[in-house]
């Protein structure tokens, strides 16, 4: 299967704040990463699997497909887009090894605010995700590959787009660390 991809360059071009001047060529290669890493855990692998044949060259979408992609994916993967274009457009690859990007009128962010900035793209994108999550839960009859997944390497699709960094355990227990400190004595 060919990659497809949902939303193209354009798209991202007049709907979020990547310039116009961006390499399509690069932004491409973002948008499938971006669909690729966020997408697919959220819509699982038959739905995935599903839309890519929808969208694939030969295939044609149904108009429930086309409402799912155009009005909550769209927005999704755009805002995921623009969290991943954060670094890809800050860093160039070339044979002689990475280079940050600079140019005559403008300065490069450095890492604190580059943080910054992916934290707030990232915290956009998710509540968009949350939307696409909330739509297929709603609308699960209309999408019969959302909950199908049955093939063991599938992904199954997650119930939430909310992400932390912060490990909150297993739920096996309410153990902590004052709870090793009082066996310890």
């Amino acid at each position: 299967m060919a990659r497809v991809i949902l939303i193209d360059a354009d798209f991202v071009k007049k709907n979020s704040i990547i310039d116009d001047n961006v390499d399509v060529k690069l932004l491409r290669s973002v948008i499938w990463v971006a669909q690729r890493e966020h997408i697919k855990p959220i819509i699982g692998t038959d739905l995935w699997e599903e839309l890519q044949t929808a969208y694939d060259t030969g295939g044609s979408p149904t108009a429930d497909e086309e409402t799912l992609v155009n009005d909550y994916i769209a927005n999704a993967l755009l805002h995921w887009v623009v969290f991943e274009w954060c670094i890809a457009g800050h860093f160039k690859f070339r044979n002689k090894g990475i280079e940050k990007k600079n140019s005559d009128n403008a300065q490069p962010v450095d890492f604190t605010e580059l943080r910054f900035l992916m934290d707030q793209f990232r915290n956009k994108a998710e509540m968009w995700t949350e939307d696409l999550v909330r739509f297929l839960n709603a609308n699960e009859d209309l999408y019969p590959a959302y909950l199908t997944n049955s093939d063991i390497d599938d992904l199954n699709p997650r119930n939430t787009a909310y992400t932390t960094s912060v490990y909150l355990g297993d739920g096996s227990g309410t153990y902590c660390w004052r709870d090793e400190y009082r066996d310890s004595k």
